[in-house]
Parts: C-alpha cells; sequence; structure tokens
C-alpha cells in the first residue's frame, strides 16, 4: 500500500479547498482515484497479477491518498506495477473514455442515495455549513469540466511516483519472501 498524507498544513488547505469547489487553482484529484483504478492499476494488479482486489482512493478528513491491494501474493511485483502505474497517471492518455469513467464514478459518489433520514440530515447539516445544493451543483461543474491535462497536472503535483510511505499488513513469512527489505512489525 502506498500512502500519499500532506503534513504540510498550506498545502492541505489548499487541497481541501479544492474538494470543496472553493477554489479555481486545482482541478483533477477527485478523478486521480478513479483513472488509477479503471485505467491502469486494477487491470494490472488484480486482472494479471491475482491479487484479490485492488483499490485507490482519498480519504479526505486526513488529507491522504492510498493505493493499495489486498490478498496480494505478489508483494514486491505489486508494488512495482503500483511505482508504475503513478508514472502512468503523470503522463495520462487523452483517453476519452478513460476521463469519462473517471468523470461519472465521482459523480455517481456524490450522488449515491441514502435513506429517507439520511438525506433530510445531509441537506439540514449543509444548510447550516453552507454546503448545500448550490455548491454541490457547483462542485458538479467543476467535476464535469476537468480534462486529461488537468489530471496530469494533479497528479504530478500530488503523487509524485517516487514519493509516498509504503505499508504491508501481512506475515513475517510472505514478507521476507518478498524479497524486499522490510522493516517488521508485530502487531
Amino acid at each position: 500500500m502506498i500512502i500519499y498524507e500532506d503534513r504540510d498544513s498550506r498545502r492541505s488547505s489548499k487541497l481541501k479547498k479544492q474538494r470543496s469547489g472553493r477554489s479555481s487553482k486545482l482541478r483533477g484529484p477527485s478523478q486521480l482515484p478513479r483513472c488509477l483504478s479503471t485505467g491502469r492499476g486494477y487491470p494490472k494488479i488484480r486482472e494479471q497479477g491475482s491479487a484479490y482486489g485492488a483499490f485507490a482512493g482519498q480519504q479526505s478528513s486526513v488529507t491522504a491518498f492510498v493505493f493499495g491491494s489486498y490478498r496480494d501474493p505478489r508483494l514486491a511485483a505489486t508494488y512495482q506495477d503500483m511505482r508504475q502505474s503513478l508514472d502512468w497517471l503523470a503522463a495520462c492518455p487523452d483517453d476519452p473514455r478513460l476521463l469519462k469513467e473517471a468523470v461519472l464514478g465521482v459523480i455517481a459518489d456524490l450522488d449515491t442515495p441514502g435513506s429517507p433520514t439520511g438525506e433530510a440530515r445531509a441537506h439540514f447539516t449543509g444548510d447550516l455549513k453552507g454546503t448545500g445544493p448550490a455548491l454541490l451543483n457547483q462542485v458538479r461543474r467543476r467535476i464535469l469540466a476537468v480534462t486529461a491535462m488537468d489530471v496530469r497536472r494533479a497528479a504530478t503535483q500530488w503523487l509524485p511516483p517516487e514519493g509516498g510511505s509504503v505499508a504491508v499488513v501481512t506475515s513475517a513469512e510472505n514478507a521476507k519472501a518478498s524479497g524486499m527489505d522490510w522493516t517488521i512489525e508485530q502487531l
């Protein structure tokens, strides 16, 4: 698992502002996980590499981006696949289908229906916090306007292929068998 955590409060603040739709300087971070999952990561790690699953996602509450797999028999090879996927993302092709899938996935996440109570609570608290339907529509418009160049720019800025922290949860035997020089901590 590769984890990018932004500990610089200024960058963290910029990223949070972008996610809420209030900054016009950066576009594309919300599409990064979708592009990685559908364009390169999932096919390479899951379909070709035999991992049970692969995922990429942002955790806005802690300003982190996580790229990982689970039940993965090829730790070292998957780690290299992840690094290569980040290189691929920084040079993301101008593929309209890939971008459309990423954009539709982000919009679908925004529009996931909730229970009637959950919807009412979300509208109520959204109105109190100033994140009601008008802001959500503004965010939707910004997501729909994202280009492949925006994705490349965001990937280069926020997910450098050589960056991030690496963590693996596995048995000591699997860690040793991977041939990588892991620091092993017993949990």
